[in-house]
């Protein structure tokens, strides 16, 4: 059942790529590959599927030092997986908007959370940390495309485009 899930999946995705005349070259695929390949990311990638958060926030859940989680968010945006708002003094980070993308990216993280205690844990930590207003980020809970706030944000331009070798990631 799993499997027909994933094929249905991938079948939805290569229709909206096709209908929006989107090509998504097989280099870029594996710079996405090689961008989710590392458990701390995953991590990030699940946590902003909930909900935008600045790195404050996000080492906060995560229990990482800064350095380390603005590493990890700039190989996710060199890879297009994450976008960028400013609020003030702070960015805040959520996941790409590119349709061809937040399709099958939410769909695997829907299907993934439940195998993996640790994904589960921190979203759990997070609705923790929201509910005793320890985080800092104004946007407290996910927006859909539609509420999302198009000024101030990057990383929408060049979506699905081959933007070369992600950052400190081994090619």
């Amino acid at each position: 059942m799993t499997r027909h899930c994933c094929l249905v999946g991938w079948y939805i995705w290569q229709h909206i790529c096709y209908k929006m005349g989107v090509l998504f070259p097989l280099k870029q695929l594996t710079y996405l590959f090689k961008a989710l390949s590392d458990p701390t990311r995953l991590r990030i990638v699940n946590l902003l599927d909930a909900q935008s958060l600045c790195v404050r926030d996000l080492q906060e859940v995560l229990g990482l030092s800064q350095p380390l989680v603005s590493r990890h968010l700039a190989i996710l945006r060199a890879a297009n997986l994450v976008r960028t708002q400013r609020q003030g003094a702070r960015v805040c980070y959520s996941l790409s908007r590119a349709p061809f993308l937040n399709y099958p990216l939410r769909k695997f993280l829907s299907e993934i959370v439940p195998f993996f205690p640790e994904l589960q844990a921190d979203v759990q930590n997070l609705q923790e940390l929201k509910g005793n207003s320890v985080l800092k980020s104004e946007g407290s809970s996910r927006l859909s495309d539609s509420e999302r706030p198009a000024a101030g944000l990057r990383n929408d331009a060049n979506e699905g485009e081959d933007s070369g070798p992600v950052p400190g990631v081994a090619h």
